[in-house]
């Protein structure tokens, strides 16, 4: 158990909810059972949760660092859900970074595939984590503010937030680290 959360990091100043989702996170790893079937990845797998994002790091080859990041907002969520969710989170650790089918992934997962972002929405969000406004995506993507802010409104619903700011916060912590190869999973 303890192997297993040295590669868990809280980035967060406040001590209730470090304490809290590591006590979560000790009583997962307490019943975890290997799951039949999953290649082990390679290498160490490291989780970091930051403020509204999980982000699951997978050692590349050649030295790379492979990014997941894992939409994770609480503040509408029961303890039950929330516990679903770390749930789920350990259990994408087991699996390589997109290695296998995508489909098999959601099906085990228990997630459908039309709750992902679509290509568009993650080049809003990817604009938004730079700082640009709806105004300025619109002219970037030739198409109409309205367009911009459906996207959003439908990444945001996607994703599990119920503010826009929420959004600007995932998106400018997604954008922080753009060097990576990235990918977004909405659980």
């Amino acid at each position: 158990m303890k192997s297993a959360l040295a590669n868990v990091k809280i980035d967060s100043d406040n001590y209730y909810y470090k304490f809290g989702l590591y006590q979560m996170l000790a009583h997962i790893y307490q019943f975890e059972k290997p799951t039949p079937g999953i290649k082990k990845v390679q290498g160490q797998v490291s989780i970091l949760f930051r403020q509204n994002i999980a982000s699951i790091i997978y050692p590349g080859p050649d030295l790379t660092l492979n990014t997941l990041d894992i939409p994770f907002v609480c503040n509408t969520l029961n303890l039950s859900e929330i516990n679903a969710k770390l749930e789920k989170i350990m259990m994408v650790t087991q699996y390589p970074y997109f290695e296998c089918d995508k489909q098999v992934m959601y099906q085990r997962l228990g997630i459908k595939s039309y709750h992902q972002l679509s290509g568009t929405e993650f080049t809003v969000l990817r604009y938004c984590g730079k700082g640009f406004r709806p105004r300025d995506i619109a002219l970037i993507l030739d198409c109409s503010e309205k367009t911009v802010n459906t996207h959003c409104r439908n990444a945001m619903r996607k994703m599990g937030m119920s503010k826009r700011v929420e959004l600007y916060q995932y998106a400018t912590l997604v954008m922080c680290d753009e060097g990576r190869e990235r990918a977004t999973l909405c659980l």
